[in-house]
């Protein structure tokens, strides 16, 4: 569902008046733009005759295309607008001769399938067309037919395009690791009933995506992600793909943009742009096998860390309640648990710029007695 565009009262389009030579008064030939029905306005120029609609609209091929468009008339022609009221969208120029009726809401049958949305009645001539072919760009006039007939000066210029525009991304500059970040894509919907379906590469978290209606009353589809900076994002390609379906079944055309992140690093209170020498982050411990094990099992714990340069020493830890005690070097420590060195244990990853220190596993044995399972393995903060 979509709404409408707003009505005259508010105008948010390119408003031009009737032309005072060619829109009101009654040309030499009245088969050439205008029939005995037409307005006529003998020697008044077409003050108050004006429409509202987009300057150009770029439409998918073989795809449906909302056209926003309000007209307004002088006061003294009010009562001309009742029933029946008709809309016809014609292509190429306002005139009979040189033009094409295209669509024409009192006709069954037309060229272009559509639907006038808005109410005529209350000056809303907003239009969907459906299945717009490769060939048909070009400009495009709407004329009303109600107790009078007029064919408005001011016109569309439609653009078929085999492929939709690319999508618009927020700009974004260099950003810290550790803060939550918005990224923003934005496609247009030229078709409402077929927005676009957004997506991002690489999954950086979950995207809200919403229609949205523009100033001047066409459509667009607004996918809003936010997540967490790391500096495993820095220089990493972030792609906006905008998907659309056709009116053509199974049919899709597809269009993407792409930027890279370039995120800055903290180094001891400062932010520099990745990647840059720094102390280890995100080291963690592990430990294999991760199932509950029996007294006598050789068990090995792994310390892990992402450092620039590498990291030169690792150092285990063993804790036993206030006390802190080294108990292996290097990046594995593999031993034989048994009772007397059970307990928590740590690890410290450092390289010259700094020290990188773990959370704490537990490692316990299993009960033989009674085949409890103790949980050999557990983290701590």
């Amino acid at each position: 569902t979509f709404r409408l565009p707003r009505t005259p009262s508010a105008p948010v389009f390119k408003k031009r008046s009737a032309d005072k030579k060619h829109g009101c008064q009654r040309p030499a030939s009245p088969d050439v733009g205008f029939t005995n029905a037409d307005v006529y306005v003998a020697g008044v120029a077409c003050d108050g005759w004006s429409v509202w609609m987009p300057g150009s609209l770029e439409a998918l091929a073989d795809s449906c295309l909302l056209i926003p468009c309000s007209f307004d008339v002088p006061d003294d022609h009010a009562d001309g607008l009742r029933m029946p009221a008709g809309g016809v969208w014609r292509k190429r120029s306002r005139w009979f001769e040189g033009s094409t009726d295209v669509f024409n809401s009192s006709r069954e049958q037309n060229i272009l399938s559509g639907r006038i949305l808005g109410d005529l009645l209350a000056k809303n001539c907003t239009t969907i067309l459906h299945g717009i072919p490769r060939n048909y760009s070009d400009s495009y006039f709407f004329r009303l037919e109600t107790g009078f007939k007029l064919t408005f000066e001011t016109n569309v210029n439609i653009d078929v395009k085999d492929l939709p525009q690319k999508p618009q991304l927020s700009a974004v500059g260099p950003i810290n690791e550790g803060t939550e970040r918005i990224l923003t894509c934005r496609a247009p919907a030229p078709c409402p009933l077929l927005p676009p379906r957004l997506s991002w590469t690489p999954w950086l978290g979950d995207a809200v995506e919403t229609l949205e209606e523009n100033k001047d009353g066409t459509k667009s589809v607004l996918s809003v992600l936010n997540f967490t900076v790391s500096h495993l994002h820095h220089e990493q390609k972030v792609t906006c793909t905008a998907n659309y379906s056709l009116q053509k079944l199974g049919a899709s055309r597809g269009a993407e943009q792409s930027f890279p992140l370039t995120i800055l690093c903290r180094s001891h209170g400062t932010f520099f742009t990745c990647p840059f020498d720094h102390s280890p982050k995100n080291t963690s411990a592990t430990v294999s096998p991760s199932s509950s094990v029996e007294g006598g099992t050789w068990v090995t714990l792994l310390c892990s860390s992402n450092s620039n340069p590498p990291v030169e020493n690792y150092t285990w830890f063993q804790v036993q309640g206030d006390e802190v005690t080294p108990r292996a070097t290097g990046q594995n420590f593999t031993f034989n648990l048994t009772a007397t060195n059970t307990g928590l244990y740590y690890c410290e990853a450092q390289n010259q710029y700094g020290i990188g220190t773990s959370s704490r596993v537990l490692l316990t044995l299993k009960d033989r007695r009674n085949g409890e399972n103790l949980q050999a393995l557990s983290k701590l903060r």
